[in-house]
């Protein structure tokens, strides 16, 4: 056992090395003052964890990427569909759409893309639908599809898979592999992923008839899934898989650290004192470290339906080392607790492939949601689905549930 033990470790400490044939992380320094301005103001703002503070600024349209849910429409996304294919038991919709947040992003970035895949509907039964958000370098929607959404559908569970801004069609041509050029971009790409996923949460049951929903992602796409779920502050399913709970740690002290361009980011210090920021005396991973708290879990609100969050983590995890500990923490003891997955950061999402790891704990999220709020409606409002609860003989009830039994959503 301590011999394969070695070896999820191994191949954790050896990615990083590997990852390093081109440029590191953020080879053209910090990026916008303005916007590391604004993200410094609300790193400190203790409003961050008020339950919907968030969004009561949904109409608000900021001149820098500041405030993830600053960027939120009131209005689903006219999506453009490129392909609808439908088979016996499943359709497969490929769409397009202009960011919510295109204004604040590079040209090549606004226009995002997405894979829909649904099983058949029977009657006038709702679907549950699960985004599926791209880890660090994970460019493809296919595996995405593929491996997680596929297993998924066959649970009666649809998914939807998101092209990431500064990933594939949307990578800037200076940009190398998936390698971000600014440190801004990487604010950028949180606040844009949250802005399009709630957007889209809008257009699937507006224009669609699909929900509830839920968010998951492997490594930073888990990340990104508990800021939007955290942040909706709606019943939803949130299942982050092999995930950090904040971005700072992993840039500032785990092993993913040798592949930021620190000398070119010290420099940089010089610039944005010259640009007006009023620094104090910090080094480049302090000053990182206080920029990326925009990003800490701990500076959010807390999940709604804690019983429908399925953290799953690797035993030997190279990458992450604590979160589990800090975020677990954080979010209470109402959080299940699931057997960590016998492996690393890599390890761990190469054998999901073969053993389907990620969708089961998809499932168990889903049917923890259905099991607590059995029937649901659209809320346009709201945008999304949200839990239906009748009064009766002055008693609160839920109806009979209008989706296929939770049971039978276990995988």
């Amino acid at each position: 056992m301590a011999h394969f033990s070695r070896i999820h470790i191994l191949l954790d400490s050896v990615a990083p090395v590997t990852n390093r044939m081109g440029k590191n992380f953020f080879w053209q320094g910090w990026g916008d003052p303005a916007t590391i301005r604004v993200h410094l103001e609300h790193a400190e703002n203790e409003l961050l964890t008020e339950p919907g503070y968030f969004l009561k600024q949904l109409n608000q349209k900021p001149k820098v990427p500041g405030l993830f849910l600053q960027t939120y429409t009131s209005s689903p996304v006219k999506v453009h569909i490129k392909e609808e294919k439908v088979k016996s038991d499943h359709v497969l919709i490929k769409g397009r759409f202009l960011s919510p947040f295109a204004e604040l992003l590079p040209e090549v970035c606004r226009e995002s893309s997405f894979d829909l895949l649904l099983p058949r509907r029977h009657g006038n039964l709702p679907i549950p639908v699960c985004f599926l958000l791209s880890g660090t370098g994970e460019e493809s929607l296919v595996y995405r599809r593929r491996n997680i959404g596929v297993p998924l559908l066959e649970q009666g569970i649809g998914s939807l898979t998101l092209m990431n801004p500064f990933y594939g069609h949307r990578k800037p041509q200076k940009q190398s592999s998936s390698r971000l050029c600014y440190v801004t971009d990487l604010l950028s790409m949180g606040s844009a992923i949250i802005s399009e996923t709630y957007s889209l949460m809008k257009w699937m049951c507006t224009e669609r008839g699909l929900g509830p929903f839920g968010i998951a992602g492997y490594s930073m796409g888990g990340l990104m899934a508990c800021l939007a779920g955290c942040v909706a502050n709606k019943p939803l399913a949130l299942i982050p898989l092999l995930s950090p709970h904040s971005a700072a740690p992993i840039f500032t002290e785990g092993i993913f650290k040798t592949n930021v361009e620190w000398p070119v980011l010290k420099a940089g210090l010089d610039e944005l004192k010259k640009e007006g920021l009023a620094l104090p005396e910090e080094d480049e991973i302090t000053f990182m470290r206080r920029l990326l708290a925009t990003t800490d879990l701990r500076n959010f609100p807390k999940p709604v339906t804690p019983l429908a969050v399925a953290p799953q983590w690797g035993e030997y995890d190279q990458f992450i080392k604590g979160s589990a500990e800090i975020l677990l923490s954080h979010w209470g003891p109402s959080i299940p607790i699931l057997p960590p997955l016998k492996g690393g950061h890599v390890t761990s999402y190469v054998a999901q492939t073969y053993e389907k790891t990620f969708s089961k704990t998809i499932c168990t999220a889903f049917g923890a949601l259905l099991r607590a709020y059995p029937a649901w409606e659209c809320s346009r409002d709201w945008g999304g689905f949200l839990p239906v609860v009748v009064e009766n003989d002055k008693k609160e009830t839920s109806p009979a549930p209008l989706l296929k039994s939770s049971k039978e959503l276990e995988p």
